[in-house]
């Protein structure tokens, strides 16, 4: 997995724009259109991500415009502080922490799978043995956490790890296609993975020693105010 700061240094060039805040402009809020997660349907955000961060906006009187925008080119903007924005959904890490804002917990997500072929190879029950099998084919995606925990153990385990930069649909399609043994993903996203392609040859296959599952949450700039993201966290309802 590429590291934050590396993305901040290399992946995108970003002009530098005029600091906006809340007087004179809407929240942006930042989405890259990701079944289950996020939609966009007349207008309006939707999925199980984007539809609760929606609500509290609404809840909290704030008015924001949605930004369908590239995932690591949002997040280098928000890191940047050259927006005022936010993007719903992301994981906690300390290095995003010092240079953003997070908010109250906003999803919490079913465990890690991995999304395999009804005909593939034979999978290990945990999720350590699987990624020291020599010969399972194992994909990820490229810029994408799986939550702190998972990340350590794909990063110690994964050398044969493949990630790469295509959509949710296209890489699952490649373990429909026996082109992969396996594609990690975390359980909600798995079912609609194999809702939208159709699939019957695609299973999910669960780990025993799957780390615990993980919390999203609104990372903003750090010209969103302390008191606006407030206002956000009050209308927050994760239990």
């Amino acid at each position: 997995m590429k590291s934050w700061s590396a993305c901040l240094a290399g992946l995108f060039t970003v002009a530098a724009v005029p600091s906006q805040g809340a007087a004179d402009s809407p929240l942006l809020v930042y989405i890259e259109e990701r079944d289950p997660y996020f939609s966009m349907d007349q207008g309006r955000l939707g999925g199980l991500v984007g539809k609760p961060a929606r609500e509290a906006l609404e809840r909290a009187g704030i008015a924001y415009r949605v930004e369908t925008v590239p995932f690591q080119r949002h997040m280098t903007l928000i890191a940047r502080n050259l927006v005022y924005g936010c993007a719903p959904g992301r994981f906690h890490t300390a290095e995003r922490e010092a240079v953003g804002k997070y908010s109250a917990p906003l999803f919490r997500d079913g465990p890690l799978v991995l999304l395999v072929s009804r005909n593939g190879k034979p999978v290990p029950a945990t999720l350590e043995a699987t990624l020291k099998q020599a010969d399972l084919r194992l994909l990820a995606q490229e810029g994408y956490s799986y939550g702190a925990e998972a990340d350590a153990l794909l990063m110690q385990h994964g050398a044969r790890l493949k990630r790469e930069p295509y959509t949710n649909r296209a890489l699952a399609r490649q373990v429909a296609e026996n082109i992969v043994d396996g594609y990690f993903l975390f359980l909600e996203e798995a079912q609609a993975m194999i809702r939208a392609l159709g699939e019957t040859n695609l299973r999910i296959h669960s780990f025993t020693d799957a780390p615990p599952v993980t919390v999203r949450y609104l990372y903003c700039s750090k010209q969103v105010p302390d008191t606006l993201l407030n206002r956000i966290n009050q209308q927050l309802k994760l239990p």
